[in-house]
């Protein structure tokens, strides 16, 4: 069953105003647009051993491809990832010696600006840590432009429909490759450029249109407008399931999905949804497609480098793998979850847990006035439902054990087997032949996983005096519980029904399925 008009449009708003409050803010953008202009002022003054390699420094990651997202614990900070390239000829230099000569220059700007954390030395990079309330830290990434490096590479590999995105390529440094020490043309490659071109190629059709609206709003030219202004449901989805991950592994920080690997399966699957919701629920079902396998192992490709493999660490530890897979399932299962809501209320409820209970709160109290729903209309629906109706009122019929939170639709197939044939029959059939077998299927458009719970009540002296009046809920058959099996045994008026559930919580119910059991065969059968 489609989503209500109404609750999408408000649950669209809600999510964008979660998105905005994990977004970073223009302050903090433009503190670190300041700082790192300033590292690169610092490298081109006049006594600095770069200026005569003329380097630059531009962001690469989240804040390039706009989907930075807060940290969640008090101590965390932003990460700053930053690339300075140099104009230098590998011929001349090693990775070691490209590394300890930016590296030089990076604790000098941290001297001459009386930085009180020490300049750390990564794998691939050197950190600043600031100490203020701006709570963030730059990753510095020595580099040297080699577009004519990656391309021999993938040429000599073999590869076919080499990537328009090649000619932005870098050669970096990395203190655990075997040519560190030395002069080589064997660099480690990256490519946050042309990853950038790559991931605004995948929503250049909403990002086009918005930064159109934007620049109409403005009274603007659209180049006028800053392209961190414009965000798109692919950006926003990705900080949402960044943010997902973040709770989902806040006590195994170190075997976390990365960031890269997020963002490169969601821009496969989006589909230019042009709002947050149909997007969500799209890519977080379609993200697997996108993982390969290759002879046994998993490949995610760079979609600018295919010959490198985002996920080649799963194979040296497992616990990566294993936790991505884990988060892939649980991700895709929260958002679906949450988005069967019936209102505001289900919907900052069902994501406390995945996203944090004082994000969602705090939100849907900032948009209650506008779009929030009171639980009383629904309520009131509830009593209206036909399991409710006095005909359907006996002691005997158990109450069911479950929270209920009915976001979706849920319906009974009958069939029975007269004279070995299955026979299709419904509520209005009367006078169904005893002894004959019986078969309810239930159907949901319910998103799985779920659990089938039947409920069979039988009214009528027969039963009464077999003491099988029942009215209890058991589980079916079937995969998921779709199948209830049962026999015509009493003369009588009885019923089934069948409930979905999840996590404790009933999401649909189809409402008594009469089953009317007489003594005259109808001739139907």
């Amino acid at each position: 069953m489609p989503m209500d008009p109404t609750f999408k449009r408000k649950a669209n708003e809600y999510l964008l105003k979660i998105v905005d409050t994990l977004d970073i803010t223009d302050t903090q953008r433009g503190i670190a647009k300041n700082r790192y202009k300033a590292l690169g002022d610092w490298f081109l003054r006049e006594a600095s051993s770069l200026r005569r390699y003329n380097p630059t420094v531009h962001p690469q990651g989240s804040l390039l491809l706009g989907t930075v997202v807060k940290p969640y614990g008090a101590e965390d900070e932003f990460d700053v990832d930053l690339v300075c390239e140099i104009q230098i000829d590998k011929a001349y230099i090693s990775q070691h010696q490209l590394k300890q000569l930016v590296g030089e220059e990076v604790k000098g700007y941290a001297q001459a600006n009386n930085f009180k954390r020490e300049t750390k030395e990564r794998k691939r990079c050197w950190t600043l840590e600031y100490a203020d309330e701006a709570k963030f830290h730059i990753d510095v990434l020595p580099a040297i432009p080699d577009s004519e490096n990656l391309r021999l590479l993938l040429e000599a590999k073999g590869f076919e429909g080499i990537p328009d995105q090649t000619d932005k390529a870098i050669s970096i440094t990395d203190n655990t490759d075997v040519n560190y020490y030395q002069i080589s043309q064997t660099w480690p490659v990256s490519n946050p450029k042309g990853y950038h071109e790559w991931f605004k190629k995948r929503m250049e059709v909403r990002f086009t249109a918005k930064r159109a609206m934007l620049a109409e709003s403005m009274q603007a030219n659209v180049e006028d407008v800053p392209e961190y202004k414009v965000k798109t449901p692919l950006q926003q989805c990705v900080q949402l399931l960044k943010r997902h991950r973040d709770m989902m592994f806040q006590s195994d920080r170190d075997n976390k999905p990365i960031s890269i690997i997020i963002s490169t399966l969601a821009a496969h699957a989006y589909n230019n949804e042009d709002n947050i919701v149909d997007a969500l629920l799209n890519i977080t079902q379609n993200m697997p497609l996108y993982m390969k396998e290759v002879a046994g192992r998993i490949w995610v490709h760079n979609p600018v480098n295919p010959a490198e493999n985002f996920a080649d660490k799963w194979i040296d530890n497992p616990k990566l793998k294993e936790n991505f897979i884990a988060w892939l399932s649980r991700v895709r299962m929260d958002y679906a979850y949450a988005l069967e809501s019936a209102d505001l209320d289900g919907l900052a409820d069902r994501l406390g847990q995945p996203l944090g209970k004082a994000l969602t709160t705090d939100t849907l109290n900032e948009v209650r006035p506008s779009l929030g729903q009171t639980l009383r209309t629904a309520m009131a629906s509830v009593l209206m439902q036909p399991w409710n109706l006095p005909k359907y009122t006996f002691r005997h019929k158990q109450t069911p054990p479950w929270e209920e939170k009915l976001v979706g639709t849920a319906s009974v197939i009958g069939q029975i087997n007269y004279k070995g044939s299955w026979t299709p029959f419904d509520s209005e059939t009367k006078n169904l032949p005893k002894r004959c077998k019986l078969r309810f299927t239930a159907k949901t458009n319910i998103v799985p996983p779920y659990t089938v719970h039947w409920q069979v009540v039988n009214t009528g002296y027969e039963a009464a005096r077999k003491k099988q009046l029942r009215g209890e809920i058991n589980p079916g058959k079937g995969v998921m519980g779709e199948i209830l099996d049962e026999e015509t045994s009493f003369t009588g008026m009885h019923w089934v029904e069948c409930f979905v559930v999840r996590n404790g919580v009933i999401l649909a119910r189809s409402g008594p399925f009469d089953v009317n059991i007489g003594q005259r065969l109808q001739n139907r059968f």
